[in-house]
Order: structure tokens, then C-alpha cells, then sequence
């Protein structure tokens, strides 16, 4: 079996940085992704794991399921820090579950260039978001996948009642 490294197509996706999909892709999902950038925080050999972001939490900041991130210590692939512009805020009320392929489909062209979280924000997501598993208080797993329309014979049989 060929892991994500050794498959002929190389897809190479950050982890815990916030990145932007296509509106196109957020209006295919008719209100299932409330907003267009996302935070990976797995990958599997065929699947890609995210989390929501948002500028801010319309949420008291008490409120668990989001997570406040620190935009002034975002860091570069440089390791200088840059100020994050695409979110303050992460979700932990859903997992988004999809395919690779049809992710990278839908990635906006700038996200190599866009900071990570920083080293806190990272942490504190993932030991909350570990938590979360750990109390039984799981996120819900939201798997997005392709419909596959199937092409009917054209030759219809129409009867009269």
C-alpha cells in the first residue's frame, strides 16, 4: 500500500493553518460549511480532516466550541511570524471529512503563501479538540463527498394512463 508520500500524484497539504476553498465549493454545500476557510487538522492516505474558521465568534468566548487564535503570531514557512488575516476564531463543533482530490479541487490558488497558526494556538486547538474525544463530547463527523449521477438510457418508454 502507498502511503500519501509515495503515491504518484504528491499532495502536500498544511496542517493547522488557516486556508480559504472557493465560494463555488461553499455554495455547492447549500449551508453545511458556514464559511470558506478552513483549518486542516488531519490527513489520512485518501481523506482530509477540517475545522471552520471565522473572523470572529458570534459565541460568548466562554463558549468551548470555539477557540480564540492569536492572529499577531502567525508564522511563515520562512518561521518568521505574520499576522493571520483569515480568521480569529475555530470551531470545534464539526469535523468535515472529504476526499483529497476533491479538496484540492477546491483550494484557493494563495494558500502557500498564508502563515500558519502559531506554536500556542496550535496546541491549544488540538489538546481541546483531544479533549473533546477523551469526554465523550465528540465533534459531529460531517463527510462531504461527490454525487454520482448515473446516466439513464435515453430510450424512455413513456406509456399513456
Amino acid at each position: 500500500m502507498k502511503t500519501l508520500h509515495e503515491s504518484n500524484n504528491l499532495i502536500i497539504l498544511p496542517i493547522l493553518k488557516p486556508i480559504k476553498l472557493s465560494k463555488n465549493f461553499i455554495n455547492k454545500l447549500g449551508g453545511k460549511l458556514l464559511s470558506n476557510v478552513v483549518l486542516i487538522v488531519a490527513l489520512e492516505e485518501h481523506n482530509v480532516y477540517f475545522l471552520s474558521c471565522f473572523k470572529a465568534s458570534n459565541e460568548n468566548e466562554e463558549n468551548q466550541e470555539f477557540i480564540q487564535i492569536n492572529i499577531h503570531e502567525g508564522v511563515k514557512e520562512n518561521g518568521e511570524l505574520d499576522i493571520i488575516k483569515l480568521t480569529s476564531a475555530v470551531s470545534l463543533d464539526n469535523i468535515y471529512k472529504i476526499n483529497i482530490n476533491d479538496f484540492k479541487n477546491y483550494l484557493e490558488n494563495d494558500y502557500e503563501t498564508l502563515p500558519y497558526l502559531g506554536i500556542k494556538d496550535q496546541i491549544n486547538i488540538i489538546t481541546k479538540l483531544t479533549n473533546k474525544f477523551e469526554e465523550n463530547n465528540q465533534p459531529k463527523l460531517i463527510f462531504i463527498k461527490k454525487r454520482k449521477i448515473e446516466k439513464t438510457n435515453q430510450n424512455i418508454k413513456s406509456e399513456n394512463i
